[in-house]
C-alpha cells in the first residue's frame, strides 16, 4: 500500500485538496464576519458549499463510473484554483463582497462533489481487500492533518497578513492537488483509468452525442439504478439515512466556529483557527488507530460508534460555558468524526455491488449534500434561541434517531466486511434462538 505509485498520487493529490479546503473554509467564513455579515449570513456559506453535493453528486458518482476517475481529480483541482484567485485578488484590493464568496464557496461545493466520489472510489480500486480500510484511514488522515495545521495557520495569517494574503494560501494548495493528479495519467494501473481508457471514453462520449435522446434515458437509468440499490440494500439504506441524519443535524456546527469565536466565547483570529484545530487533533487520533490497527470485520459498528461519539462532542462544545470545554468536546467530537468517516465510506463500498460503486458513492455524495437543510435550521434556530442551543439542541436529536434506526435495520451493526448485504440478512435471519 505504502510503496504503490498509484495510491501515492492519490493520497498526496488528495492531501493538498484538503488543506485547500480547511483553509478555504476558515477564511471565507472570516471574511464575512469582517464584512458585518450576521449569525445567519455565517451560516448560509454552508448552504451554498453543501448545495452541490445534493445537485452534481449523483451525477458525479455515476461519471466516476463512466471516465476515467483521475480526470475528475484534476477538474476540481484547477476549477477551485482559478476560481479562488479571483477572491484573493478581490479581498486584498478590498472590493470582495458577500455574494462573491457566496458564489466561490459553490463552485468549492461543485469542485468537492467531482474531487470526493472519485477519489475514494480510485482507492478502493488501487488496493485490495485486506488494506482498503487501512488506505482509508490513511486518506482520512490526510484530511485531519490538513484540518490540524490548516485552521489554525490561517488564523494566525488573517490576523497578521489579513484574509486576502490568507486566502491566496488555498489557492496554492488547490493547483497542487490538480497537478499531482495529472500525474496519474502516467500510471494508469486501474482499469478505466488510463490515457487508453480515457480515449474510449471519450469515443463512447461521442458516439452518445449523436443520439442524445437515448444518451439522456441511460444517464436517468443509471441514476435510478443508484437509487433503487441503496433502497434494496438494508447496509447501504441505513448508512444513507444516518448520513441525513448527522448532515442535517450535526455537521452545521462547524459554520458556526466564527460565530462561536466572536460572539460566544468572545476569542480572536487566532483562537478561533485552534478551534478547527482542536476538532482535527481528534480525527487524526482516530485515523492513526485504524491504520495501525488494519482488521475492522465490523464497519458499520464502528461507524455508529464514531456518530456517537461525534454527537457527543458537538453537545458537549454548544454547552461549553467557557474556551478551554469548547475545544475539549471539539476533541471527543473529532476522535468520533474521524471514525464515522473513515467507515462511512467502508461500509457503502464493502455493501454495496462491485458495479454499483460509484453510483453508490454518488447517493452517498447526494446525502451529505442535505447539510444544507441543517445549515438554514441551525442558522435561523441561532437567531432565535442562540448559537449554544441551536447547536446541543440538534446533538440531541440526532442520538434519539440512531437508536431509531438502529432498531427498524436490525442487521445494520451486524454486518461483517466481505459479506454480501443479502447474505448478512439471510445470515441473521437463519440464526437460532438463544
Amino acid at each position: 500500500m505504502y510503496r504503490d505509485a498509484r495510491f501515492q498520487r492519490i493520497w498526496v493529490s488528495g492531501l493538498f485538496f484538503q488543506l485547500g479546503r480547511w483553509w478555504d473554509f476558515t477564511v471565507l467564513a472570516w471574511i464575512v464576519i469582517e464584512l458585518d455579515g450576521s449569525v445567519f449570513e455565517v451560516a448560509l456559506l454552508g448552504v451554498f458549499r453543501q448545495v452541490p453535493l445534493a445537485v452534481v453528486g449523483p451525477v458525479s458518482g455515476s461519471l466516476s463510473d463512466l471516465v476515467p476517475k483521475g480526470w475528475l481529480l484534476i477538474v476540481a483541482g484547477f476549477v477551485s484554483a482559478v476560481t479562488g484567485a479571483f477572491l484573493a485578488a478581490a479581498a486584498i484590493t478590498d472590493f470582495v463582497t458577500i455574494p462573491q464568496v457566496y458564489a466561490v464557496s459553490t463552485i468549492l461545493g461543485i469542485a468537492m462533489s467531482l474531487e470526493i466520489p472519485a477519489r475514494r472510489a480510485l482507492i478502493r480500486e488501487a488496493l485490495p481487500d485486506n488494506e482498503f480500510v487501512p488506505g482509508l484511514s490513511l486518506d482520512q488522515l490526510a484530511q485531519t492533518i490538513t484540518r490540524i495545521g490548516g485552521p489554525v495557520a490561517a488564523g494566525v495569517l488573517i490576523a497578521t497578513a489579513g484574509s486576502g494574503v490568507a486566502y491566496a494560501f488555498s489557492v496554492v494548495a488547490f493547483l497542487a492537488a490538480g497537478v499531482v493528479a495529472l500525474e496519474l495519467r502516467r500510471i494508469g494501473t486501474a482499469a478505466g483509468d488510463g490515457n487508453d481508457a480515457l480515449a474510449h471514453s471519450l469515443r463512447t462520449f461521442a458516439g452518445s452525442l449523436r443520439s442524445l435522446a437515448g444518451s439522456f434515458r441511460g444517464f436517468v437509468s443509471s441514476l435510478g439504478s443508484g437509487a433503487k440499490h441503496a433502497r434494496d440494500n438494508e447496509i447501504v439504506r441505513g448508512i444513507l439515512i444516518l448520513t441525513i441524519v448527522w448532515n442535517v443535524l450535526i455537521f452545521p456546527h462547524q459554520w458556526l466556529f466564527a460565530v462561536f469565536a466572536e460572539d460566544v466565547l468572545r476569542v480572536g483570529p487566532q483562537l478561533y483557527g485552534l478551534m478547527g484545530t482542536a476538532q482535527g487533533v481528534g480525527a487524526f487520533v482516530a485515523a492513526v488507530a485504524f491504520v495501525m490497527l488494519r482488521s475492522t470485520p465490523y464497519p458499520a459498528l464502528w461507524f455508529g460508534l464514531g456518530a456517537i461519539g461525534f454527537a457527543g462532542g458537538v453537545l458537549a462544545f454548544g454547552l461549553a460555558p467557557w474556551y478551554e470545554l469548547a475545544v475539549a468536546g471539539l476533541l471527543i467530537a473529532g476522535i468520533g468524526q474521524g471514525t464515522y468517516f473513515i467507515f462511512q465510506t467502508a461500509t457503502i463500498l464493502s455493501a454495496a455491488d462491485p458495479a454499483m460503486r460509484g453510483r453508490a458513492m454518488g447517493m452517498l455524495t447526494l446525502c451529505i449534500g442535505t447539510a444544507p437543510i441543517g445549515v438554514v435550521l441551525v442558522g435561523a434556530l441561532a437567531d432565535v434561541v442562540g448559537p449554544r442551543l441551536a447547536v446541543a439542541g440538534p446533538a440531541v436529536l440526532a442520538l434519539v434517531l440512531l437508536g431509531v434506526v438502529a432498531a427498524a435495520s436490525p442487521n445494520l451493526f451486524r454486518y461483517r466486511q466481505g459479506m454480501s448485504a443479502t447474505r448478512a440478512v439471510q445470515t441473521h435471519a437463519s440464526a437460532p434462538d438463544p
